[in-house]
């Protein structure tokens, strides 16, 4: 599989426009597709939040169907940024054709036990239960409630991976060196993407909320300060935040899990790399 071959060549039940988009801009966000939230029954967050919960729990091949039947792109692939949960459900889908493997069964082979990340994994449509989960909450209604469950819980890929800050660690340990990718193509991932007409991609959220230059690189927001790259992410779901910033020249990295969702864990995460690295990173 290559960077830019076509998702046309996985997933030819995609109408022709599939023939445009490709794995480089499922991974930039540049690649046109409408959010699977809206392709299944509406907007995902919003459907999270509300009570009582649909009777139907989706799954990624269901997401994959539903982008499958939309008829044309958001816009045309590779003309701006528009950040995208469908183009990582997309690329889950395709890891699972290429290999022949459960996407979750890929991942455990292949990433989890060898770097002995015994308390990770993928929740699908199997229900998997990880012992000692953190259960999820929010104030929906004013005062903590568990939220944990929802029937898009099972939809992988932007989504589904269960882990702690140890078995993090032990990943992000792994990226210095080469036993999960190579040094050249983890580089790649680490590079500003471009659209069409050469220009850099801008992640303006990030670079309005974090007042300095902000690009996207594969999975990764990308800035620097006083000459250190540094590579970022957030997520969240209903009940859950997740924060990771790394400085790899200087090989520091904030890790932060919260089972609320919590606006602060951003700055509280690059507060802890303001304390590793003094002067730095803020």
């Amino acid at each position: 599989m290559k960077l830019d071959d076509t998702v046309a060549k996985f997933c030819p039940e995609f109408p022709g426009y599939a023939r445009t988009v490709t794995i480089r801009q499922l991974l930039n966000h540049t690649s046109g597709l409408t959010e699977y939230g809206d392709a299944l029954a509406g907007d995902e967050d919003d459907d999270e939040n509300k009570t009582p919960r649909p009777a139907h729990e989706f799954t990624a091949t269901e997401a994959l169907q539903a982008l499958s039947r939309q008829q044309k792109l958001n816009f045309r692939s590779g003309l701006t940024y528009e950040y995208s949960n469908s183009g990582y459900v997309v690329l889950g889908q395709i890891i699972e054709r290429v290999s022949g493997k459960r996407y979750a069964d890929f991942l455990k082979e292949a990433i989890f036990d060898p770097l002995g990340m015994q308390d990770t994994l993928v929740v699908d449509e199997r229900h998997q239960k990880p012992s000692r989960l953190a259960l999820g909450y929010d104030k929906p209604s004013g005062h903590w409630q568990d939220v944990t469950y929802s029937p898009w819980n099972f939809i992988y890929g932007n989504r589904g991976i269960i882990s702690t800050v140890n078995d993090l660690f032990k990943w992000d340990q792994a990226l210095y060196t080469e036993r999960l990718v190579r040094h050249p193509t983890l580089e790649l991932a680490f590079t500003p993407g471009r659209i069409n007409n050469g220009q850099e991609i801008i992640e303006t959220h990030m670079t309005n909320l974090l007042k300095r230059p902000c690009s996207y690189g594969f999975g990764w927001v990308i800035s620097s300060l006083d000459g250190d790259k540094v590579v970022e992410h957030t997520g969240r779901s209903a009940g859950y935040s997740a924060v990771i910033i790394r400085v790899p020249s200087r090989r520091v990295t904030a890790i932060l899990l919260s089972n609320f969702f919590n606006a602060d864990a951003p700055e509280i995460a690059r507060q802890m790399i303001e304390i590793a690295t003094p002067g730095k990173v803020r």
